[in-house]
């Protein structure tokens, strides 16, 4: 008997998750089709997803083509930190295969309002104050606009994010100020420390100057004046004739006639 106490508690368990709180019946190979098409995988009987049993908390027509729709409620902290639950809405085609339409934390409530093929609008209802509303586009489920008590909130969001924005800015201003002071006493302790090493050099330099000054007087003796520097030895100049001077001179009248008379005589002797 003491292992009923473990037993019992789990049917219940299994029970309450897998329960259909629906209009239209549903049969076991129906409910099969939808948790897969969500994902879920049969554990002992039961559908869980990454984080939890699921349960069948809606099967149902809900954009009046007389085909049934469902909805999944899942739980757990690791999928939905913030509020503990979430949701997947499916639809059914025409050949009934289900499809995934929306998976969302939260709890589900459907609209009035209604998107494309008189699908109703999906608000997410969660701990936060603007609550998100999602409509169908034909494709699928995208956000339409967000709602606090039933009123627009994206109002209250522009107002928050300009006043965000503007303590950021003023924030920013600030540590720009502070930086840009900082910044000028660096400079200026920079060129202090840059006139005092000249000012440095300068003595230095002068003090070198006159120490050398000082030495040069201290190697001379006092009676002695200072030695004369001589001139630099400058060799003499060298005549340099040119092409023109050392040409050949030309040879006179005379000794042309002496040449001819020379070669005559030759020419008799043969």
């Amino acid at each position: 008997m003491n292992h009923l106490k473990y037993i019992i508690p789990f049917f219940f368990l299994s029970f309450s998750y897998s329960s259909v709180e629906a209009q239209t019946p549903i049969n076991e190979k129906a409910k099969a089709l939808i948790f897969k098409a969500a994902g879920f995988k049969n554990h002992l009987g039961t559908w869980q997803s990454k984080c939890s049993f699921g349960a069948l908390t809606l099967y149902q027509d809900l954009n009046g083509d007389r085909i049934p729709d469902a909805l999944i409620k899942d739980g757990g902290s690791t999928c939905y930190p913030k509020v503990g639950v979430g949701f997947y809405l499916l639809r059914q085609d025409t050949d009934h295969n289900w499809h995934l339409m929306l998976h969302k934390a939260g709890t589900a409530k459907f609209l009035k309002t209604k998107g494309v093929n008189s699908w109703p609008d999906v608000q997410s209802v969660t701990q936060d104050k603007c609550q998100s509303i999602y409509r169908w586009n034909g494709r699928q489920y995208v956000l339409n606009r967000r709602v606090a008590d039933g009123m627009p909130c994206q109002t209250n969001q522009k107002a928050m994010n300009t006043k965000a924005s503007k303590a950021l800015s003023h924030s920013s201003a600030q540590k720009n100020t502070q930086h840009n002071k900082q910044m000028l006493k660096n400079i200026n302790h920079l060129n202090q420390s840059i006139t005092e090493e000249s000012k440095n050099l300068e003595r230095m330099a002068t003090a070198d100057k006159i120490s050398s000054d000082k030495s040069m007087v201290d190697q001379t003796p006092a009676n002695q004046p200072m030695p004369s520097v001589k001139p630099k030895y400058q060799p003499p100049a060298i005549e340099v004739k040119t092409f023109q001077q050392f040409e050949e001179p030309k040879k006179s009248n005379k000794s042309l006639e002496d040449e001819i008379k020379i070669y005559k005589a030759f020419e008799h002797l043969e």
